[in-house]
């Protein structure tokens, strides 16, 4: 069974994984991970994911608008 000091260490190692990837690597339920990270004030880059999520929905776009939105500030980059 992982430590919070297995959690913290890995989460230090790679910020930018999920709680879920953490816990498969640590091979412990995903809720001992967020408990910790609760507990340790740690930030795991997937709530910052799941925010936008939810404001991309609350606006009515769809991940294929996301995607022509994306396609066509590369292609005015690009230019």
């Amino acid at each position: 069974m992982p430590t919070k000091h297995d959690v913290i260490a890995l989460h230090r190692k790679h910020p930018d994984w999920s709680m879920n990837r953490v816990a498969i690597e640590l091979n412990c339920m995903p809720e001992y991970v967020r408990a910790t990270a609760r507990r340790n004030k740690l930030k795991f880059r997937s709530s910052e994911i799941f925010k936008l999520g939810r404001l991309v929905c609350s606006l009515g776009l769809s991940e294929n608008d996301l995607r022509k939105m994306a396609a066509r500030k590369e292609a005015s980059h690009a230019r």
